[in-house]
Order: structure tokens, then sequence, then C-alpha cells
């Protein structure tokens, strides 16, 4: 006895149902991923804030200043080995931040393409402002006395993540969708450009 098979018209209907729901499904999901980032972000900041004050409490380097790490890793974007992860003086790990941070940052040059994000996102620690006034962190020593700043983006707009956040020393947090353009050279939340304060 034959058992009955489905037909063809039956496989492409099934077929073409599953497409459907899948069309429903996957920018749903695309968009609670990207909500999930977002907030991990602004979390991955604050812990930022508060390694950065913590880091302040001791003359790391012992060059007599009690100043904020001008990177997150010892190879950071700021040429210099001030950092939030590795005391370069002692060559110990300092303990104010993860691994998956540090290779999360986004060097000087602003080429991401050996940055491993961390929840979807890149970080970049700023020296200084340029809103509402042109200031700079850093003194005349070169050492960041004066305040800190740092920008996390998305690796990919619309995928991982589509605001960008701005952090300073104030405890502020601002957001702004600036599109496929992310990358930012300076902090600059000026509200005429369309950055509004978060959580």
């Amino acid at each position: 006895m034959r058992t009955r098979g489905f037909s063809l018209l039956e496989i492409m209907i099934v077929l073409t149902i599953v497409a459907g729901l899948t069309a429903l499904a996957i920018p749903n999901l695309i968009r609670a991923k990207m909500a999930a980032n977002e907030v991990a972000s602004i979390a991955i900041l604050k812990t930022f804030a508060t390694s950065e004050e913590l880091y302040k409490r001791t003359d790391w380097d012992g060059n007599g200043y009690l100043e904020y790490a001008q990177n997150i890793g010892m190879y950071g974007g700021n040429g210099n080995l001030e950092s939030l992860y590795f005391n370069n003086k002692n060559n110990a790990s300092t303990g104010l931040i993860d691994v998956a941070l540090v290779n999360a940052e986004i060097p000087a040059s602003g080429v991401t393409t050996g940055v491993t994000p961390r929840d979807g996102y890149m970080f970049f620690v700023q020296l200084g402002t340029t809103f509402p006034t042109v200031t700079s962190y850093v003194n005349a020593r070169g050492c960041m006395t004066q305040g800190y700043s740092i920008c996390g983006l998305p690796n990919q707009y619309s995928l991982s993540g589509q605001n960008t956040f701005q952090l300073n020393s104030n405890g502020v947090i601002f957001a702004k969708d600036q599109g496929a353009s992310t990358l930012i050279p300076a902090y600059n939340t000026n509200p005429v450009n369309g950055w509004v304060t978060t959580q």
C-alpha cells in the first residue's frame, strides 16, 4: 500500500506561510536586540564613569597628579598608557574594567576593523568637549584632570543599535540617532543638533 505524500502545491503553501511569519518576526527580533544593546551600552557608560572616579583616587603612574585615565585599555587610542584596565607602572591589572570592554575601544585613527564590539557597541574615550564651549580635559602636563567623556557607538547601525550615546564627567548621558555616520571626533551634545538627555 502506497502512502500519499505532500503535493507541490501543499509544500508551496506551507513555505509561503513560514516565509510570511518570518518576515513579520525578524524585524521585531532585530528591534528587540537593538533595544537590549542600547540598554547594555548605557550600563557600560555608567560602569566606565564609576571606574574613572575610582581611578582618580590613586596616582597610578606616580606622576604626582590624581587624574582620569585617557584610555580604557593600555593600547587605547589616546596615545597615553594611562588606562582603566592596566597599570603600566606596576605591570598589573587595575581590576577597574574588564577585558571585553578593552577590546571594544576605538583607536584614535577611527579605524574599527580590529574592534570587538561589546553588546553591539564600540567605545571611544574623548579628551574634551565642543559644547557648550570648546574645553580640553587634559592639562599642560598631559594629565586628564579636568573631567572625562566617552562615546558609545553602534557597531552596525540599525542592526546592533540605532542611537549614539555620550556620557560626561557630570554623569549625564546624552543620546542621538546620527544615522549611518556615527563616529564623531569630539564630545558635542548641542541640543540644536538633536542630542537629548537619557536615563
